[in-house]
């Protein structure tokens, strides 16, 4: 009898030591930092080359300790991310800006990286992280083309003081609307109608131009053409085309008396 109450006094002993081992070793609570991405995917859709696009990408921190994003690289340069590295207390959000700036036409796709101090859940490594994919359409804008019929005009010999006129075709070959805005000459002798005018994507417009010598001899010029049709090297949205220009100013024969 005796032995039996001292093996349970030992027991009971026992079992309050164990549980006040494990009370005294029990940890306050781990202290991690967990990321939470607003999305894993961003789609900008069509947009014109040359110009930016934005949108918000949020990162959570729902852990309990500070996240420290180190970095935010991207796999292509026409996505950019702004800002690139901050500090996110726990409970609280960043916005970061993803921009997609198309340089050229096409479909374009690029990976976002995060680079974090969240534990690695397989190494342990405090730097891991996280990727969201990007895409978008670079489109080229609609505008106007110009194209003409010739690129000089010869009008031979002309009677001085008689008019002679040729017809000069402007096409729109682009996709928008074309705008003359003005149509000039570096000498009188040599005039253009009309001298302004618009012209539908696919369509021509019909210019006249006349050539009225006021005295003999050779004679040069050039017609310029002023339109809405963006400069190749400028992008300027008011560009101009020549058109060279000549002819032969001719005294009319006449009776003489002797």
């Amino acid at each position: 009898m005796n032995l039996v109450l001292k093996h349970n006094r030992w027991i009971r002993s026992l079992f309050v030591a164990v549980v006040m081992l494990v009370v005294s070793l029990r940890p306050f609570g781990v202290q991690a930092q967990v990321v939470s991405l607003s999305a894993t995917e961003l789609a900008f859709g069509d947009v014109t080359v040359g110009q930016p696009s934005a949108q918000t990408l949020t990162i959570s921190n729902t852990g309990n300790a500070n996240l420290s994003v180190t970095k935010i690289s991207s796999t292509d340069g026409q996505f950019t991310a702004s800002p690139t590295s901050f500090s996110v207390a726990a409970g609280s959000s960043q916005g970061v800006t993803v921009t997609f700036t198309p340089t050229s036409s096409g479909a374009k796709t690029g990976t976002i990286t995060i680079t974090s101090n969240v534990p690695d859940a397989v190494t342990g490594i405090t730097l891991s992280s996280v990727t969201v994919s990007v895409s978008g359409n670079g489109t080229v804008p609609a505008a106007p083309d110009i194209s003409l019929s010739t690129t000089s005009l010869s009008f031979g010999d002309v009677t001085v003081g008689q008019p002679s006129a040729q017809t000069l075709t402007i096409s729109n070959t682009g996709n928008a609307n074309l705008s003359v805005t003005k149509i000039s000459s570096t000498d009188g002798q040599f005039t253009a109608s009309p001298t302004s005018f618009s012209v539908a994507a696919g369509s021509s417009q019909g210019v006249t131009v006349t050539f009225t010598p006021t005295s003999s001899g050779a004679k040069t010029g050039t017609i310029t053409i002023t339109s809405n049709v963006p400069d190749a090297v400028t992008g300027i949205t008011l560009s101009s085309v020549t058109v060279s220009v000549s002819g032969n100013g001719t005294v009319p024969a006449a009776p003489d008396i002797s």
